[in-house]
């Protein structure tokens, strides 16, 4: 029997906590101990039973009152963004993660979008497996490069910025007595890593030698999606109700469609009653694998293991991100050709882009090629290779590594 703790620290939604669901379940079975240290330590409870998985709050380094970069272009400035500019507040969160370390005494940590957890890690030289998109894990590259690729970029301030951050996490070891790491991405990505997508998918234009285990739904997760008579196609939309969503949802009206809503903290009472009997608003989660069986298309914030559970059923889709890491799924999306991106900022026409998914067969049919693409590889094949990753048997047995 091994212990194995996973900690998630930075970003939202429930993919960081429902992509590890049959990994632990299987991890279980096998006679591991799980603790789950989350940002969204409320959220982690819609997820996973208490009984079985120990779940905490996560230390959090506090976010800066005001942003200390107008915009972002690199894995080390969006981590400056989210409050890594502050090296004593960064030190504070480390030392967070060490105590837990300490106390729980992990055989390995399986860190999603964790990096002050990396670095307890590296200090105590715990065993940690770097896990998540190509966003969270970035390429064993120095420097780093941008994440706007297609656009020109200032690669003086992008290497000093790297070198701000290093400076902070640098300082944050030697506070735990440890040597400094030579580079940000020797500092974040630990012992090994595992690129929980797929590569059409990578954020990241820029990554020699990348292994993709994908990403895969979670069956038998959330409550079956239901459907108003109303409409002519059916729409499942995962959806952030800060962005856009009445627009959203009257798009749907305006090409005829039924929808199943999940809006986490949106309730039925809040919806417009012109629209009462076209939208259904499911009170939690909703089966993900049942309702890209059901629908005819996915409206998302470009949350990406939503997506891929509707693109492996061959399901088009349309998104509208509101964040860099999701602007970037949006835009392989569209080279993809399984769908249309309608950023929060620049929507454009957000009914004619839904109409020409739902009737225009060139989307589906390139939903389709992803899916017939990777019919043959499942998530059981990629959970044997993150359990060996991890150093742990079949068998439930520490493997030799």
């Amino acid at each position: 029997m091994s212990r194995v703790l996973f900690a998630w620290e930075l970003g939202g939604g429930l993919g960081h906590l429902v992509r590890y669901r049959n990994l632990i379940d299987s991890l279980l079975t096998d006679g591991h101990q799980i603790s789950f240290y989350a940002r969204h330590a409320d959220r982690a409870f819609e997820v996973y039973d208490s009984a079985r998985v120990s779940l905490r709050q996560a230390p959090l380094v506090a976010l800066p009152a005001e942003a200390p970069l107008a915009r972002t272009n690199s894995y080390p400035e969006i981590l400056l963004a989210c409050g890594y500019h502050a090296p004593a507040a960064l030190t504070d969160c480390v030392t967070q993660w060490a105590d837990i370390l300490r106390q729980q005494a992990p055989d390995v940590v399986v860190a999603d979008y964790a990096p002050a957890a990396v670095l307890a890690g590296r200090a105590l030289a715990q065993r940690v497996v770097v896990s998540g998109s190509g966003f969270f894990v970035p390429p064993r590259l120095s420097p780093l490069p941008p994440v706007r690729y297609w656009l020109p970029s200032d690669r003086p301030q992008l290497a000093r910025h790297e070198a701000q951050l290093l400076a902070a996490m640098n300082q944050a070891l030697a506070a735990l007595g440890a040597p400094p790491a030579p580079s940000v991405a020797d500092a974040v990505l630990g012992d090994a890593s595992l690129l929980l997508t797929f590569e059409e998918f990578d954020h990241c234009y820029e990554r020699p030698a990348a292994e993709y285990l994908g990403a895969w739904p979670s069956a038998g997760f959330g409550i079956a999606p239901q459907w108003p008579a109303t409409g002519r196609y059916r729409v499942f939309a995962y959806l952030d109700r800060w962005v856009l969503l009445p627009e959203i949802l009257a798009a749907c009206a305006a090409v005829d469609a039924s929808v199943c809503l999940y809006a986490p903290g949106y309730t039925a009472a809040e919806l417009p009653p012109a629209l009462a009997g076209r939208v259904w608003v499911a009170p939690g989660p909703v089966d993900l694998l049942q309702a890209a069986r059901d629908c005819d298309a996915c409206l998302s914030n470009a949350n990406i293991n939503s997506m891929m559970t509707f693109l492996l059923a061959g399901r088009p889709q349309v998104v509208v991100p509101s964040t860099m890491e999701k602007y970037l799924v949006g835009r392989r999306l569209e080279l993809l050709g399984a769908g249309l991106s309608a950023p929060q900022l620049a929507p454009g026409d957000l009914p004619a882009k839904l109409d020409a998914v739902l009737r225009r067969r060139e989307f589906r049919r390139a939903a389709e090629r992803f899916a017939e693409r990777y019919a043959g590889t499942d998530e059981a094949a990629a959970i044997a290779t993150i359990k060996q990753r991890l150093g742990l048997a079949a068998t439930g047995e520490q493997a030799e590594t």
